[in-house]
């Protein structure tokens, strides 16, 4: 799914329209790759409900998001999961995202190439455990 969307990753629907194809689990191979990044907040609890409400969403993304690919994995034992990557912005701040020069995307490229050798050196089969 693009960037467009807002529900979670919907690794079911792609599996089963390969099975509705003929494939087997075991022939099936997936890679998920997330560009978002959402933490686990634990701020603390404020006055206003605006924030509250803002900290309790973010809260329930960081589970969700990483709920639903592991109940994937669950739900299709036999599914081959090859890689996993989830983009960090670690120490990077993006004001405008539609600005490419190379000065403000160079710390994304970073943390991109972090992202992409944390998962090599996890390796292929580790994904399932890694992802838990």
């Amino acid at each position: 799914m693009d960037g467009g969307t807002v529900w979670n990753v919907n690794i079911p629907s792609a599996i089963n329209q390969c099975l509705d194809m003929g494939y087997a689990e075991e022939d099936i191979i997936m890679d998920v790759i997330i560009c978002g990044y959402t933490t686990k907040s634990g701020d603390d609890v404020s006055n206003n409900a605006l924030e509250n409400w803002l900290g309790a969403n973010q809260e329930k993304d960081f589970y969700e998001n990483s709920n639903s690919i592991e109940q994937a994995l669950a739900a299709f034992p036999n599914v081959q999961s090859r890689y996993y990557f989830q983009m960090h912005h670690l120490g990077c701040t993006v004001d405008n995202s539609l600005d490419f020069n190379n000065s403000t995307t160079w710390c994304l490229q970073l943390a991109g190439r972090r992202d992409a050798q944390d998962m090599l050196n996890l390796g292929q089969d580790q994904v399932k455990e890694g992802l838990k």
